[in-house]
């Protein structure tokens, strides 16, 4: 009767299956990986997450006409602790989505700061806030919600 594979294995042989550059065999690389690897089983969780975000910064150089090297062997890949790599252009991306949310949230600030004092008188005649930033208004709500304890979960 064989036996049942462990979980570090099966998360490893998914990573593996994953990952898109050339590799050899579950027992060849497993047995490999733990070899190079002192401290393997902290790794082990590591790997998928990492091919999945190289793999997605590799599709952003592309789809940007950049350079994007060919992969390599997962053997080399382990070898080199490729999954400690960071990701660059993904990272960017990220910091400019965060950059793009704080300069939409200032503005909804100073939006409702200039009409807050607007917005309190009419608050109950919702045809006069139609020219009112959609920020402002949803800012000025969620503080009455606040204010009120009519929290919403979102």
């Amino acid at each position: 009767m064989a036996e049942k594979p462990q979980k570090d294995e099966m998360i490893f042989e998914q990573a593996r299956l994953a990952y898109p550059g050339r590799k050899r065999g579950f027992q060849v690389e497993w047995d490999y990986f733990r070899r190079v690897v002192r401290n393997w089983k902290t790794v082990i969780p590591l790997l998928g997450p990492a091919i999945e975000r190289q793999a997605k910064e590799r599709e952003l150089l592309k789809s940007k006409g950049e350079f994007c090297p060919a992969w390599k062997d997962f053997k080399s890949w382990l070898l080199n602790h490729y999954w400690e790599l960071s990701t660059p252009e993904l990272d960017n991306q990220a910091k400019k989505k965060k950059t793009e949310s704080d300069t939409l949230l200032k503005q909804a600030r100073r939006d409702l700061k200039t009409y807050r004092k607007y917005i309190e008188e009419n608050i109950d005649h919702p045809e006069k806030l139609k020219g009112i930033p959609q920020g402002a208004l949803y800012l000025y709500n969620k503080e009455r919600q606040k204010l009120e304890g009519e929290e919403t979960p979102w």
